[in-house]
């Protein structure tokens, strides 16, 4: 018997991962492993992709295109660059481009001998290493956006995705809201992978700031006030019970596109 509820539980858990999943944003990650030396001939290429990807924003193709730098990465880490495309859900991010679009659209740019040149120097300047498919869970947010974000990998312990993300919802979001609305950051957000690799961290936390200063420049203790008679500690041991925050990285925004308003 219990190994049937145990099954069952599986089979629940998959399908309220899949429908949030259809309901909310849909990121492809794309990692990119700079050549030493290399960093402006990259941030160049960007740049001339860049034109490609207002094309496929303006066709609906896309929400939005961003490239980050991963600040303290070094030559031998997996990756410098983070390219993101944004999709409104799921369903979006597998979706064909419309009929006559790459001809009409793409072909026009690439057909010079410049662009020839600029596409040689993507070659030389990066390497694709590793794509990852993440949907947002739940976030808070003030439509200011963010210049750098603190990525926090969370190892979810097995069996513990709807409880972690509970006290995700329950102890962590109250908090963030509180302080993006005492202008303390700008944006907090949890995205799970899928689909996902043997042994890949599945959860992801996000905060975004606008500044250097925003990021570092503290302000009001807010957890009184979110969450009365509770200590720093007791509030990370709520939070910390289903999961261990793997690894931190910090990004800094180099270029984006969104449609306009």
């Amino acid at each position: 018997m219990k190994s049937i509820i145990k099954a069952i539980a599986v089979v629940l858990l998959a399908v309220f991962s899949l429908s949030l999943m259809a309901q909310d944003a849909t990121i492809v990650l794309n990692y990119m492993k700079v050549s030493p030396g290399m960093d402006d001939a990259y941030i160049q290429t960007e740049q001339f992709w860049k034109k490609i990807q207002e094309k496929r924003i303006e066709a609906g193709i896309l929400t939005g295109w961003q490239v980050w730098r991963n600040v303290y990465a070094a030559a031998d880490d997996p990756y410098q660059y983070i390219t993101i495309d944004w999709y409104k859900n799921w369903e979006h991010s597998l979706a064909s481009p419309p009929d006559g679009f790459w001809e009409e659209n793409i072909a026009p740019i690439l057909n010079t001998e410049e662009d020839q040149k600029m596409w040689d120097k993507t070659l030389n300047s990066r390497t694709l290493v590793n794509k990852e498919v993440m949907h947002r869970v739940m976030e808070a947010d003030n439509n200011q956006g963010a210049t750098y974000i603190l990525v926090n990998r969370m190892k979810v312990k097995q069996g513990m995705d709807n409880a972690y993300l509970e006290s995700e919802g329950k102890y962590a979001k109250p908090l963030q809201e509180a302080k993006i609305k005492a202008g303390q950051m700008n944006h907090w957000g949890v995205w799970q992978a899928w689909p996902y690799k043997e042994g890949q961290i599945r959860f992801t936390t996000v905060d975004g700031y606008k500044s250097i200063e925003q990021m570092t420049g503290g302000g009001e203790d807010l957890l009184s006030k979110v969450h009365p008679g509770m200590t720093w500690d007791q509030w990370e041991e709520k939070v910390s019970a289903h999961r261990i925050q793997a690894s931190v990285e910090l990004w800094e925004l180099v270029d984006f596109a969104f449609p306009e308003e």
